[in-house]
């Protein structure tokens, strides 16, 4: 994964199905990693962000339940603010609409603060 980083010039990774458990994780020299593993630490499901360090940003929050994982940052530019996070949707629990909806919900609820 680094060499792809490295060689892609890539800022920003957002990652999927990491299988990391708390014993595993991922690190790479210049960029920081934030991860959300399943809650059962087994080697399954999971969502991570690999963010270079000299990218101003912060761990925004974590959605760790069975059914999903959601890992997010916020990016602050000169503009604007970003908020980026990967989600991993197990496909075992057939989420539907009204389950997305709430998700998003919850996140403008907890911005607004």
């Amino acid at each position: 994964m680094e060499v792809f980083l490295r060689l892609n010039n890539i800022d920003v990774c957002l990652v999927t199905e990491t299988h990391s458990t708390k014993q595993t994780y991922i690190k790479i020299r210049g960029y920081k990693t934030y991860q959300t593993i399943h809650p059962d630490n087994k080697a399954k499901g999971g969502s991570a962000i690999i963010i270079k360090e000299s990218i101003k940003h912060y761990e925004e929050c974590h959605l760790q339940s069975v059914e999903m994982q959601l890992t997010m940052v916020g990016i602050e530019s000169v503009k604007q603010k970003l908020n980026l996070g990967p989600l991993y949707c197990s496909p075992r629990y057939n989420l539907k609409k009204e389950n997305y909806k709430n998700l998003i919900r919850h996140l403008r609820n907890m911005w607004r603060l």
